[in-house]
């Protein structure tokens, strides 16, 4: 059975695919990436405020649900974004100078991925994510449960590889549409 049979089974019986989805999803988050997390999580949901006592247990809930609920919004987003520009380039496919602004795009981050261009995260927003998850409320738990599961992959040597190799094929991609392109040009 390939993928093209799996997904339209799944899409032809969502009671069906919602189960599935769900024990892959809990399978996925097993993964040695996440383990680093666990200690952040226990703190941000479970800790308390310096000077505060124990939380009540409803409390506890519902900054557990609240982080959940952050978490499963980035992730949908991140979902729904890609969806959406997939559809947007099928259909905008025709044009030449779609394709070269893409190709920019893709070297500028592969270049930004190699280190050759310098990203830095603005002092501010830096700041501002400091402070979002002290005290345990509600508002801070969200932003950091959606703020985890973008950065709960990033450590180690080895990402520096991954980085390293997504960059060369990003840059790949980037001479294909300059390929595409040029070929629409002509």
């Amino acid at each position: 059975m390939d993928f093209s049979q799996i997904s339209a089974q799944l899409s032809s019986s969502p009671l069906t695919a919602l189960p599935i989805l769900f024990i892959a999803g809990v399978l996925t988050s097993l993964a040695p990436c996440i383990y680093p997390m666990i200690p952040i999580t226990a703190a941000i949901v479970g800790g308390s405020a310096v000077g505060d006592g124990p939380r009540p247990r409803s409390r506890t809930a519902l900054l557990t649900f609240t982080y959940v609920l952050g978490l499963a919004l980035a992730y949908a987003s991140l979902g729904l974004f890609a969806g959406l520009t997939g559809t947007l380039f099928g259909s905008v496919s025709t044009n030449p100078w779609l394709y070269f602004a893409m190709a920019n795009l893709l070297i500028i981050a592969a270049l930004a991925m190699l280190d050759v261009i310098p990203v830095r995260v603005p002092a501010w927003l830096l700041t501002r994510a400091a402070m979002a998850g002290q005290g345990g409320t509600p508002y801070g738990v969200f932003v950091m449960g959606a703020a985890s599961g973008l950065v709960a992959a990033r450590a180690g040597e080895w990402m520096v590889w991954v980085k390293r190799i997504f960059a060369l094929i990003m840059l790949g991609v980037a001479e294909y549409y300059l390929v595409q392109m040029g070929l629409l040009l002509i």
